[in-house]
């Protein structure tokens, strides 16, 4: 990690001063209907679970990636790209980060109306228009004015997730209405770049892909990865999609492929079948204070005492993230919690202690 922590900070600080330096002279810097992308079927990984399906190559030095609902939206030192998944560039808004030692470069994520864009370098978070193109700033937390270590950028459909990959590994959950910070957690792990899924929250580091307990921080399972010098990640509702890095600094092999690339079937089953192995939890259990409830698609809540009567209801569940429930007021003993997700119905033992 220590290793692509340099060449992360080595990429946006050379290869930008050439290529960008390029970009600029290219006046139109994307054309309508205009491929340039090299489609490679079958990328075949010594990892047998991990498998690409194919990957288009990326403008420039792609960083971020975010998928609004029928197109891929990825960062470069000078515009963030609208990409069809077939690779057509569609649309470009222009990089709106300041230059800091000619830097520019971080993660993305879309919350359904608005794109979100972690300036690494600038420390800065960017809520952007893709129709209008208008732009809010936000500063992001921590260390103020350089912030060579915070990449990451994810929505998990109430509030948006950064994290500093460096020694700190802080995780912070962020207000999408002025970017203040509403909590923080330590990760055990560091972590370069997160994504909500299916209500979980994933991160990719030293070549893994971890799944995140955003209660504890606690890394609970993981997945090797066959994309190499991995930075953005997205899910397109059925697959993930990955960026990788450029393959040469300086001079410097550092493993990426400056590509984007899309992993098959095999993924999705892996990590269903490795990391999702309970599709419901409560945690802590038992408890005294209060617990999470962790479910995919979840509609309503209800605990029920050991006589069969109600005594906790939430409905019209709409987050994607694991439901705080306070149980301090119960009493004491066992109980019967009742979780309505679009799959089925599930209950689970809950002991008040």
């Amino acid at each position: 990690m220590k290793t692509k922590k340099l060449l992360l900070s080595v990429v946006f600080l050379i290869a930008f001063q050439l290529i960008y330096a390029q970009a600029l002279k290219t006046k139109t810097i994307f054309e309508k209907n205009n491929s340039h992308i090299t489609i490679e079927k079958s990328q075949e990984s010594t990892n047998k679970i991990c498998r690409t399906i194919f990957s288009f190559d990326g403008r420039s030095v792609p960083t971020g990636l975010a998928w609004d609902g029928q197109n891929f939206w990825y960062t470069d030192t000078g515009y963030l790209y609208k990409v069809s998944p077939a690779g057509l560039y569609l649309d470009s808004i222009v990089n709106p980060a300041p230059e800091v030692f000619f830097l520019k470069g971080g993660d993305l994520t879309y919350d359904g109306t608005n794109l979100w864009y972690a300036d690494e370098q600038s420390a800065m978070l960017f809520k952007i228009d893709p129709s209008s193109k208008v732009i809010t700033q936000f500063s992001l937390p921590f260390y103020g004015d350089f912030d060579p270590n915070g990449f990451s950028i994810t929505w998990d459909g109430t509030n948006l997730w950064h994290n500093r990959y460096d020694d700190t590994r802080i995780l912070f959950k962020l207000s999408p209405v002025d970017a203040s910070v509403i909590d923080t957690v330590v990760l055990d792990h560091e972590i370069l770049t997160l994504e909500w899924v299916k209500g979980e929250l994933y991160g990719m580091g030293e070549n893994k892909l971890y799944k995140i307990n955003t209660a504890t921080g606690m890394v609970t399972d993981s997945l090797d990865w066959c994309v190499p010098f991995s930075l953005g990640l997205a899910w397109d509702g059925t697959a993930y999609w990955n960026v990788s890095g450029p393959s040469v600094i300086f001079g410097i092999p550092t493993g990426g492929e400056n590509k984007v690339f899309k992993m098959n079937a095999d993924v999705n089953l892996a990590i269903d079948k490795k990391m999702n192995k309970n599709e419901v939890t409560i945690f802590p259990n038992p408890a005294s204070e209060s617990i999470f409830v962790k479910g995919n698609g979840m509609q309503s809540i209800e605990i029920y005492d050991v006589t069969g009567t109600l005594v906790y209801s939430l409905m019209n569940i709409r987050q994607t993230i694991p439901v705080e429930i306070n149980i301090s007021l119960l009493p004491k003993g066992l109980y019967f919690t009742k979780i309505y997700e679009q799959s089925g119905i599930y209950t689970k033992r809950l002991v008040v202690q």
